[in-house]
C-alpha cells in the first residue's frame, strides 16, 4: 500500500526446499494482477505476450559457435534474430488494438 492506502502491489510467495528463506520478496504490480484475473476469467490461463522470433544472445559464446561464424558478425552486443514463426502472428480477426485507461 502506498502512503495514500491504495493498493499498489501485492506480495508473492517465497518457495523454500526447507521451509526458511532470508531476503527480500517482491510484489507484483496492481496493474499486472488486474490483467491476470481478466484472463483466468475470460480464458481460465493467463495470456502471454508471445514475440514469434528464436534468437540468440550475441555474446562470446555465440560468436564461437558455426551459426555465430557463419553469420559474419565480429562483435558482442544485442541479438541475432535466426527463425521468424508465422504461426505467433495474430490473425486479423484476433488483433486488439491497444488501449489505455487513465487512473
Amino acid at each position: 500500500m502506498n502512503t495514500k492506502g491504495e493498493l499498489v502491489g501485492i506480495n508473492t510467495l517465497i518457495q523454500s526446499q526447507t521451509g526458511s528463506y532470508i531476503g527480500y520478496s517482491f510484489a507484483v504490480p496492481t496493474s499486472i494482477v488486474k490483467k491476470v484475473v481478466v484472463d483466468l476469467k475470460e480464458y481460465g490461463v493467463v495470456q502471454r505476450a508471445m514475440l514469434g522470433i528464436g534468437y540468440n544472445a550475441i555474446d562470446e559464446a555465440f560468436l564461437e559457435s558455426d551459426k555465430g561464424k557463419s553469420t559474419g558478425i565480429k562483435e558482442q552486443g544485442g541479438i541475432y534474430v535466426g527463425e521468424v514463426y508465422p504461426a505467433a502472428l495474430p490473425k486479423p480477426q484476433e488483433s486488439r488494438r491497444a488501449t489505455s485507461s487513465p487512473k
